[in-house]
Parts: structure tokens; sequence; C-alpha cells
């Protein structure tokens, strides 16, 4: 009897153990079907946004998932993508009407100091033309830090800021921001001008072997699918047109040119509008400067074209009768 009670005291003792062992983790339950649907959805729906430039719309697709599945990592990725490319495209723009503005405001300034000279009495002309100069040379640090910023990619505007900045009122320490963007600017332009001068274009040549005209053609896509990734529609766009040349039943051209188009023309219609309501304002060589940048995007557009022909008609029709009113 006495054996029998050791016996369940033993037992009792051990399933008492039990209850102070560590619990393991239960095993992740498998995301629902639904939420994966809702998560995939959501990120073609950022993604077609973002390529009509909705950016806001495009982020708020992606929290609106992320509040159903708050741990899938492709959502936390695309949002961070697509906040740092909106960060370098609102970068961009905003840079792009500072400049703008600047320019204008560089032109009145020249406007008002050839009425000083015609009428230099003229204290409502003067107070204006001082007012014109205090209000460009207070542009100066948003010139330097664009010239600064876009060093590296955005060449063509930082060269307009940089030289727009040297024409202003500096310290020696601005001065040697301009010079140092200067020199860093004028060495990409070398090593283009080099590269250019050796660089033999990829084309089929004379007597090529099928095996290696799909080669080439394989390469040729590649290189546009980088540059869809990296934004660079109009190289993207030329570099489909070689593929088509040597593989026209590809589909896969058609998939990437759709896409291209589809991101680069909400980019030029923004261009030209914005062009042209520069014109309406009078602001001539910013809105000039602005068409240009929509024909590097569509070189073939003859409507851009000829705003550009008009622009400059005008602007040489000014400047003639600038030359004329200093040698009165």
């Amino acid at each position: 009897m006495s054996l029998r009670l050791a016996c369940c005291a033993v037992a009792l003792s051990v399933l008492a153990g039990c209850d102070s062992l560590p619990k393991l983790p239960a095993p992740a339950k498998p995301a629902p079907a639904v939420v994966v649907e809702d998560v995939d959805r959501a990120l073609a729906t950022s993604r077609r946004l973002s390529a009509e430039g909705r950016w806001a719309e495009a982020i708020d697709a992606i929290d609106g998932a992320q509040r159903r599945a708050p741990d899938d990592t492709r959502l936390l990725l695309q949002r961070e993508q697509l906040q740092q490319r909106w960060e370098r495209v609102r970068r961009l723009i905003d840079d792009q009407i500072m400049i703008a503005e600047a320019e204008a405001n560089k032109n009145r300034l020249d406007w008002l100091k050839t009425l000083s000279r015609a009428r230099p009495d003229d204290l409502l002309v003067t107070s204006r033309r001082i007012f014109a100069r205090e209000e460009l040379n207070g542009r100066l640090p948003a010139l330097l830090a664009c010239s600064e910023w876009h060093v590296e990619i955005e060449r063509a505007l930082a060269r307009r800021c940089q030289v727009l900045a040297g024409e202003l009122a500096m310290t020696a320490e601005d001065r040697a921001v301009v010079q140092r963007v200067g020199d860093r600017l004028d060495a990409a332009e070398r090593e283009l001008a080099a590269a250019a001068s050796t660089r033999k274009p990829r084309q089929r040549p004379r007597g090529l072997q099928p095996a290696d005209d799909q080669r080439l053609a394989r390469e040729m896509l590649q290189d546009a699918k980088q540059a869809v990734e990296a934004e660079d529609y109009r190289r993207a766009l030329d570099t489909l047109d070689q593929v088509a040349a040597l593989q026209p039943n590809n589909p896969e051209i058609s998939d990437l040119r759709q896409a291209a188009e589809k991101a680069i023309n909400p980019q030029i219609e923004a261009l030209v509008k914005l062009g042209d309501h520069l014109y309406l304002d009078e602001q001539l060589e910013a809105a000039l400067a602005t068409w240009q940048a929509a024909l590097v995007l569509n070189p073939q557009d003859q409507e851009i074209a000829s705003r550009i022909d008009r622009a400059n008609t005008v602007l040489s029709k000014l400047q003639h009768l600038r030359e004329q009113q200093g040698r009165r």
C-alpha cells in the first residue's frame, strides 16, 4: 500500500513539473490568401500610380495595405522606395521652378536696368530695379544648393543654377562653391565628350549570323530594362527601337515600351504645360528652357519644336530691341 502511494506521489510531482517547463512558441500562421491578394493588388496599384505621377495616392495605397498586413516586408520595401523616389522627383520639380523664377527675375532686372538708363530720374523705375536686384540676390543660397545637389545626375540643371549664381553678389565661400561645382561639371563634360568620340554605335554588323543577332538583341533588351528601372525612359525607348529592328516579334518589346511611354508621357505633358504658363507670364527664357527639356524626352514632337522656334524668334527680337536701346 505504501509502495502504491509512493508511486502516485512521484507521478503527481512529474506532472506538476511539466507546468514549469518553457513552452515552445506556436508556429507562425501563414497569411490568409485574401491578405496576400490585397498586398499584391496594393503593390501593383502603387506602381501604376507612381508611374502616373500620383505619388501621394501611391503611398496611400501601400499604407492601406500595411494596416492589414503590417509585417509584410514587400510593403515596407515598396514604401521606402516610393518615398525616396518621390523626394528626388519633388526636389527636381522644386528646383526647376526655382531656377525658372530666378531666370525670370534676372530678365526683369535687365529690362529695368535698360529703363533706368533711359529715365535715370524716374524713382519708380529705380525702386523697382533695387527690389528686383535684392529679390534675385536672395535666391543665391537656393541656387548654390541646386548646383551642388544635381551636379552628378541633372547636370544641365546644375549648370543653369551654377551660372546664374556666379552672376550674383557672393562671399568668398560662395565663390568657392561655384568654382567647385563648375570644375566638376567641366570634368564630367570632358569625360562625356571623350566617351562619345570613342564609342561606336551598337548596331548589327554586316554579315551578322542569327545567333549573334539574338545575343545582341538580348543584351540591348537588358539595357532597356535597366533604363526603365533607372527611370531613364528616353534611353529605354531608343534602345527598344534598336531591339525591334532585330526582333520585331519579341513580345517583351511591347510591354517595356508601354511601361516607358506610360511613365514618360505625363512628364512631357507637365513640362509643356509649365512652359506654356511661363510663356504667357512673359518668362520667355524660362519657358524656352522648359520646352527644351520636354523636347529631350520626345525629340520627334513637332508641336514642342514649334514652341521653341516661336520663343527663340521672340527672344531674338527682344534682344535686338535691347541692343538698339543701349546704343541710344
